[in-house]
């Protein structure tokens, strides 16, 4: 059996509304609400290479009555206006994201994150399988479903530094630093498509394992969440004026002031991100880190404390020279100049996406860094759909693996 399913062809059905027209029964009316929102957009792709997950189509818009096919497995996130589940769409594992249409949350809004991700094709981006609406319940189905989020992982990663030496330690220290080379791909390309993130933060940011060929595990990581994301064009320019939604923490100074804020805002968001793997690797703590930039007060946000965060980023070269590190620091912290451009208060002072890799592949030529900084998984394409039951056997042989050797999970 092949454990890689091709894509689209995966959704295929023997319905035979799949290569009818638009207009026929039980596939989405282009004139309807839904439709002209998509419409719109430019979310509606050919028959003939939309994902046909439900058999009637990418998008559908399904009656009060109508049962969804997919099979719920479990709640696997939330916030105050969304839930997302893991369904089951035949034997593919899909994150199913649902929110309530209502005054806040107009359709015409919801349907931009689909034509967000309707464009992106990359590796480290989470992929659009669908959508649809049933009366006021808007839901978005993506792949893949992750076990984890880059947040968890750095706190786990953290724990893990500090234990004795094993193979999940020595596997969770060569996919860290790669993570450095794949969000920079991924955020390279997706300026490239002409859209900017805008909420990128260790929890917006996907981390998935499951096993390779050889039984080892692999960690991929994805770029998610394009709900509060921006299109632009060349000839616009990438700015935009006025509030905007935000993460504080991790927002750049001109989005926590309301003022023009362009792909430099994304620079410096990621730069932060890069600051706390950073600081995970030369194993210092975060919760200090956190401590250290709100210099005992209550505002741990990074562009409010950027003279102390540059100070800590600093420190994360001197460790490099300390005794008691292991064979586990890499040269990564040497990008510190790096970070430091990346995360300046002023935008126009801040590194273009393109420009951040192009200086990560000079210092990975002459660095050691060459070692954990691959570019093979960091493609500008779709990646292949996994049967439910492979991950399911993955994670029974981990949880049996590490039981037995008595390092629990």
């Amino acid at each position: 059996m092949d454990d890689n399913i091709p894509t689209p062809e995966v959704f295929y059905t023997a319905t035979p509304g799949y290569s009818a027209p638009y207009h026929t029964p039980g596939r989405l009316d282009p004139d309807s609400k839904y439709g002209q929102a998509l419409s719109k957009e430019h979310a509606l792709v050919a028959k003939e290479v939309e994902e046909n997950w439900s058999g009637r189509g990418q998008h559908v818009e399904f009656q009060p009555d109508e049962i969804i096919p997919l099979e719920v497995e479990k709640a696997i996130g939330h916030s105050a206006t969304a839930l997302v589940e893991s369904v089951l769409c035949r034997r593919i594992r899909l994150a199913r994201k649902s929110i309530r249409v209502n005054r806040r949350a107009k359709l015409e809004d919801l349907v931009k994150e689909v034509a967000y991700l309707q464009r992106l094709r990359h590796q480290h981006v989470v992929q659009l399988v669908g959508s649809y609406l049933q009366q006021n319940l808007f839901s978005i189905l993506m792949y893949p479903v992750a076990t984890g989020d880059l947040a968890k992982y750095l706190d786990q990663w953290s724990a893990i530094r500090r234990g004795p030496i094993s193979s999940r330690k020595i596997y969770m220290t060569n996919d860290l630093p790669q993570f450095f080379w794949c969000l920079a791909s991924s955020l390279d390309y997706i300026h490239g498509q002409g859209i900017r993130h805008m909420d990128i933060k260790p929890s917006n940011i996907l981390v998935h394992e499951r096993r390779d060929i050889g039984g080892r595990p692999k960690r991929s990581i994805y770029l998610t969440d394009f709900g509060i994301s921006k299109a632009f064009t060349v000839d616009e320019g990438s700015q935009t004026d006025g509030p905007a939604s935000m993460t504080r923490k991790w927002c750049s100074p001109e989005v926590a002031a309301h003022l023009p804020r362009g792909r430099a805002s994304d620079i410096f968001s990621l730069g932060c991100v890069f600051t706390q793997m950073c600081t995970v690797i030369v194993r210092k703590s975060l919760s200090d880190f956190d401590d250290f930039r709100a210099g005992g007060g209550i505002d741990d946000s990074f562009h409010s404390n950027l003279p102390r965060v540059r100070e800590w980023v600093s420190g994360l070269w001197a460790s490099l020279s300390d005794p008691h590190h292991d064979l586990f620091v890499h040269p990564t912290v040497k990008f510190t100049d790096l970070l430091e451009d990346m995360i300046q208060e002023q935008p126009e002072r801040r590194p273009t996406s393109t420009e951040v890799l192009d200086r990560m592949e000079q210092l990975r030529m002459v660095t050691d860094l060459n070692r954990f900084w691959r570019k093979d998984c960091c493609k500008p394409e779709r990646e292949a759909y996994r049967v439910a039951e492979e991950d399911e056997i993955f994670h029974a042989f981990r949880f049996k693996h590490y039981r037995y050797m008595g390092k629990g999970l």
